[in-house]
């Protein structure tokens, strides 16, 4: 039996999105441990070569997660009926008030 996965809970860059379907993220050895985040020094470290390993590491990782989703329907029902579950009993409330619009 594999090991519990853990859920770590953050804000991610999909916003409104993942409100609306499910989405996922992939944590790969990027950057020195101990890096602040959101820091010049974090992204200097984006151009080494350890870096865009970690990167691709992570892209693969998704992209096979997702052939398994597209293979196995019943994963993906399964992943369908837990992100309603969550979205049934945390509704999301948009922060931008109504009376609030963009100007293009």
């Amino acid at each position: 039996m594999p090991p519990p996965i853990t859920c770590l809970r953050h804000r991610l860059m999909s916003a409104d999105v993942s409100w609306k379907l499910p989405v996922a993220q992939c944590f790969s050895p990027c950057f020195a441990v101990g890096t602040p985040l959101h820091t010049w020094q974090l992204v200097s470290q984006g151009r080494t070569s350890i870096a865009h390993k970690g990167m691709l590491l992570a892209a693969k990782t998704m992209a096979a997660t997702t052939v398994n989703l597209f293979i196995d329907s019943g994963l993906l029902q399964e992943c369908q009926q837990e992100h309603q579950q969550v979205t049934d009993t945390q509704p999301y409330h948009c922060p931008i008030p109504k009376n609030v619009t963009r100007h293009l």
